[in-house]
């Protein structure tokens, strides 16, 4: 085979391999076809030739994109945007979209070997890249249940090369799949193809090892037939996709606009493009060269081609590539079938290691070694409707590839264009800062690349995509709460009603006089309401600062502060990724309630509220109050019934009364089932949350099945459940530390 291919000098060191180290290297030969490295190798050394005399004269077949097909952000009116974002949410809704990441490079020239989307560039959260958009794609999901009231998965494709899946696996497990449901996170592998030399011959990296690369962004239409993504995506109904890049920290997953923009237009192919900043921006221009669509790389624009400028002064090829793109599953399965094969192949010129004659590492100080590349947006040729969609720059393109002290895209840089958005975000929705002496910081809307904004301000993308504003940040009373809280208390009422307006025990002892009992039936059915409403409407515990308290009784240092020292039960006190707050143990938050809330149990739809350390006590009793009540109702309702000749007659005169008594049977056994459960679950000293979910809470999967840290026995549970009121530290009773109340 390689014989055949003209590249027999791979096995040169075949003799002092070990037996481990041939069997490596002929499982890499086995992977490479005998024709396809042949015409490879030739391709690259010929294209090499063709790179370093390129003319690259397509200055007179070019063309802007038509009007018709592009749109904008920046020109289009409220409405427009808001149908197209309207769209693109009900398209998430039914489980149409999917996002794919291209995550096959490494970091290297950031300074670090790791993949670009484990980096962290300073924020104040320390947030990596993947954290980030792990976090959007989970608040564009809520955006499309709230919006259509179902809820919605956005599955992540993300396509990795040898030198980024394992690293990439290692660290979403580590850090459970950020909150996302780690079978919508499908991770592959693009191939990799031969480094080759000028001379058209393969190149070793070690004796047993051929210098292999990613196959570029392009590689993508070749990895989802390896792969069988397409066939996935199908099996999910996913129709179409948003594919973006790694290294863009503002790109927004499953942009709704876009995506509504691209559907609405019946488009199968579209793509993000930003006004360049200057003519001689080093970017591509998507534009049309002999009628097809396509990106020219800048280098091969004519200065003068670049200057040009249409009737309103704008740049003619303004249109800069930000490798964002939509495509729909139909047009990707017919790249893959039909033109992936046609894809262009670029060069690239790089040093690549090597080992000599003799074995020897070698690292070269000039290039000597060519890499063939595929684009992703090499495909516009091949769609039948394509559009582009024009955005700000200052909000959805700062991308992250160089090292700290190059001048653009950096740390940095990108650092600074997420802050300086979350501070304009946060001055359009009426905040104001103030600055250490607690004077307004006066307000400023634009900054320059290289200024950092005048407040620091992180907003987490689960609180915000965009910075849309939330009412439900703060409780509404004719929101859902107020619906739900009404119901009850019609339900209860109308109920005592019916028991009264029957001929019931109530009804017969009102009427002789008795007044004992109905009396006491009335204000036991008063307290149920009140507890009800109590238990509704109070704190749950919510954790709405840093407990500093904690930190000082845990003896953590500031710099140090999320650390507890390493033990048998290592734990973090993590901070929230939400809200942003230091979490105390067995702390969580409710998306719904939009606040972390202490010993959290559950958020219950039957008082709209959370259920947590403050008022977890009173809403057991609310329910031992609420099952007594019902009991004694079902109890009248049996003895209201009355005697008729037919079952006809039966049913007219007790009708009211039997739905009646069907409804508080139905609320009885569900009460009784909810105490028994909690009561059961106090016993243990364990929450809801933690008897469902233990196995992704980070203080009690690594405990045995049986081990509870938080047990004192059945006794002192339920003492301090219902007898102690001092909050009580919970890292201390994890860590047996000290002497707590209970």
């Amino acid at each position: 085979m390689l014989e055949t291919a003209g590249q027999s000098h791979v096995l040169q060191f075949w003799a002092e391999l070990s037996a481990e180290e041939r069997g490596a290297i002929l499982e890499e030969i086995s992977q490479l076809q005998p024709e396809e490295l042949l015409e490879h190798c030739r391709a690259a050394a010929a294209a090499a030739s063709r790179h370093s005399s390129a003319d690259g004269r397509l200055d007179e077949r070019m063309e802007p994109v038509p009007p018709e097909f592009i749109g904008s952000v920046r020109k289009s009116d409220k409405e427009t945007l808001q149908m197209w974002g309207d769209e693109g949410l009900l398209q998430i809704s039914r489980g149409r979209v999917a996002v794919l990441l291209l995550a096959g490079g490494q970091g290297t020239r950031l300074g670090v070997s790791y993949p670009k989307g484990m980096y962290n560039v300073g924020l104040p959260s320390r947030k990596t890249m993947y954290q980030i958009q792990a976090e959007r794609i989970q608040k564009v999901q809520d955006l499309a249940k709230m919006k259509h009231g179902c809820k919605c998965t956005i599955p992540w494709y993300i396509m990795t090369s040898e030198f980024t899946l394992g690293p990439t696996e290692k660290f979403f497990k580590e850090n459970e799949y950020f909150g996302l449901c780690p079978s919508n996170v499908v991770m592959f592998e693009q191939r990799m193809i031969p480094a080759v030399g000028f001379d058209g011959k393969v190149i070793l990296e070690k004796k047993n090892k051929i210098a292999m690369a990613p196959d570029g962004n392009g590689g993508l239409y070749r990895a989802l037939v390896d792969n069988k993504i397409l066939e996935d995506m199908g099996r999910r109904g996913v129709e179409y996709l948003h594919v973006y890049c790694v290294d863009n920290i503002l790109v927004k997953m499953a942009d709704p606009v876009f995506i509504g923009f691209c559907v609405n237009k019946g488009a199968d192919c579209g793509a993000k493009v930003v006004d360049k900043a200057y003519s001689a921006e080093p970017v591509g221009v998507v534009c049309r060269v002999d009628g097809l669509y396509q990106v020219i790389e800048y280098s091969e624009i004519q200065p003068e081609t670049s200057e040009l400028r249409g009737p309103g002064g704008e740049l003619l090829f303004g249109a800069g590539n930000i490798c964002n793109h939509f495509f729909t599953r139909g047009f990707l399965k017919e790249v893959a079938e039909k033109f992936e094969s046609q894809l262009k192949q670029h060069v690239a010129i790089k040093k690549v290691p090597f080992v000599d004659g003799e074995g020897n590492l070698v690292k070269p100080i000039k290039p000597n070694g060519i890499k063939m590349e595929k684009f992703v947006f090499d495909v516009f040729q091949f769609s039948k409707k394509f559009v582009a969609f024009e955005v700000l720059r200052e909000e959805e393109f700062s991308p992250l590839k160089n090292a700290d002290g190059a001048p653009l895209d950096t740390p940095t840089t990108a650092r600074r264009s997420l802050l300086a958005q979350h501070y304009r975000w946060a001055l359009a929705a009426g905040a104001s800062f103030l600055d250490e002496q607690d004077k307004p910081i006066p307000p400023k809307h634009s900054m320059a690349q290289n200024e950092d904004p005048p407040a620091i301000c992180e907003i987490s993308p689960l609180v915000s995509y965009f910075g849309e504003k939330y009412a439900r940040m703060f409780k509404n009373v004719f929101g859902s709460g107020f619906l739900v809280r009404t119901a009850h208390v019609i339900l209860t009422w109308v109920i005592t009603l019916i028991l009264f307006l029957h001929d019931t025990d109530l009804r017969k002892q009102e009427e002789t006089g008795e007044l004992t009992l109905p009396v006491l039936f009335v204000l036991l059915v008063l307290v149920s309401v009140l507890l009800y409403f109590a238990v509704s409407l109070m704190d749950p515990g919510f954790v709405l600062t840093d407990d500093c308290d904690l930190q000082f009784t845990l003896g953590i240092a500031e710099e140090t502060q999320d650390m507890i020292p390493q033990t048998t039960k290592s734990i973090r006190l993590r901070r929230c990724g939400h809200c942003l707050v230091q979490q105390p143990m067995r702390s969580k938050h409710c998306q719904t309630c939009q606040h972390c809330v202490r010993r959290y149990d559950h958020h219950c739809p039957w008082i709209e509220n959370c259920v947590g350390e403050r008022n977890h006590r009173w809403f057991v009793l609310y329910l031992a109050v609420q099952l007594i009540v019902l009991l004694w109702g079902l109890y009248m309702a049996w003895s209201g019934f009355s005697h008729a000749p037919t079952w006809q007659l039966w049913l007219r005169t007790n009708g009211v009364l039997l739905g009646a008594a069907a409804v508080v049977a139905v609320l009885s056994l569900t009460v009784l089932l909810l105490l028994g459960s909690h009561l059961y679950l106090v016993s243990l000293n364990t929450t809801t949350w933690e008897f469902m979910s233990r196995h992704r809470i980070s203080y009690l999967k690594h405990c045995g099945v049986d081990e509870n840290p938080f047990d004192r026995g059945a006794l002192r549970n339920l003492w301090g459940f219902f007898c102690i009121w001092e909050p009580v530290v919970w890292e201390h009773v994890y860590f047996k530390q000290g002497n707590d109340p209970i």
